[in-house]
């Protein structure tokens, strides 16, 4: 209360203040749960960060008064800390990232012969696939099951190739091209 009244010289009441800010953490936390209006909720969480951030600025008196148990208020902010790595997490998503559930989800791409080696021809197969649907990186390696890196990594070698191939002196004949 005391934060809220202090950044807002008095004009908000504690106790509305606290209600207020207690209805929107309830709001961020089932939009965060339920993933409606990510780019929304990301942006709350950008603001909530102010307030988060708040009582370490204005009352550091009332924080950290014991090295043993925290206080109520630091409880409070160590949520709220809790709930913008979420929100850190939840906007690494909005740009086309994607969440893995362990280590192994994605086929990384490794020297041939070694475990986890995607075959050239899997990898021609998947960037040609994606490029005749017109998906874009982000969107083929979801499919896949690879990360976007890796496919614009393939997709850069197949062309780099074809260029190679293209302007050698020994024609199409020889491109090693799959019949």
């Amino acid at each position: 209360m005391e934060t809220i009244k202090t950044m807002t010289f008095d004009v908000v009441p504690g106790r509305a203040g606290v209600a207020s800010t207690g209805a929107v953490e309830c709001a961020l936390g089932v939009l965060l749960v339920t993933g409606w209006v990510r780019r929304l909720t990301v942006y709350l969480l950008g603001f909530e960060v102010l307030g988060i951030l708040a009582p370490l600025v204005l009352l550091p008196g009332r924080l950290f008064e014991s090295p043993i148990a925290p206080t109520l208020e630091e409880q409070y902010v160590l949520k709220d800390v809790t709930l913008v790595a979420a929100g850190m997490v939840l906007a690494s998503t909005i740009g086309g990232g994607r969440l893995v559930t362990g280590p192994n989800t994605a086929r990384p791409t490794s020297p041939p012969g070694s475990p986890g080696t995607v075959p050239a021809d899997d990898k021609l197969r998947i960037v040609l696939e994606s490029i005749r649907s017109n998906r874009n990186s982000t969107d083929a390696a979801r499919t896949h099951g690879i990360t976007p890196q890796q496919f614009r990594r393939w997709r850069d070698e197949l062309l780099d190739g074809a260029i190679a191939n293209m302007t050698s002196p020994q024609g199409p004949e020889n491109w090693g091209l799959p019949a």
